[in-house]
């Protein structure tokens, strides 16, 4: 599935499969569903001290930093928070997180490999955690902990 611009709703792609024949001059013609289209049950969970939040439908957006406007509001002594820090979206079957903010944001994936955004964007992929402005493998910082379950 892919979101279209002017379209409200996710649209089904479809692959078309084509194929000469030697022995003939004929084409052979087939369409399949897109065999990479993600399924729908797809949600990311997301922890942060007693706040649980979950992203489950495409389009569905979590705002993440100090202000209270957020979904998930990180503690105003933060100082490396941004009142707005970042973004978790679920578009095209990815949960992708956009940093906003000046400090960046670290994700440590599950093979223990962190990665800095800088006004980036990365798709979230596994359980992990994810840091405000601060690696989340050092002590004192606004740690989110989140979860993909397929």
């Amino acid at each position: 599935t892919t979101t279209v611009k002017g379209k409200r709703e996710e649209i089904e792609i479809f692959e078309v499969l084509w194929q000469l024949d030697d022995d003939e001059d004929e084409t052979i013609l087939g369409m399949v569903s897109n065999p990479s289209a993600v399924q729908s049950d797809s949600s990311l969970e997301l922890k942060y001290d007693d706040q649980v939040l979950s992203i489950t439908q495409s389009g569905q957006k979590l705002a993440i930093g100090r202000d209270a406007k957020n979904d998930i509001v990180v503690d105003a002594d933060e100082s490396f928070a941004s009142r707005n820090h970042a973004n978790i979206e679920f578009t095209r079957g990815k949960f992708l997180l956009t940093d906003l903010s000046s400090n960046g944001t670290y994700i440590v994936m599950p093979d223990d490999k962190m990665t800095l955004l800088k006004r980036e964007t990365a798709e979230l992929i596994g359980p992990g955690k994810i840091g405000l402005g601060k690696s989340p493998k050092v002590q004192g910082g606004a740690i989110i902990y989140y979860r993909r379950m397929d």
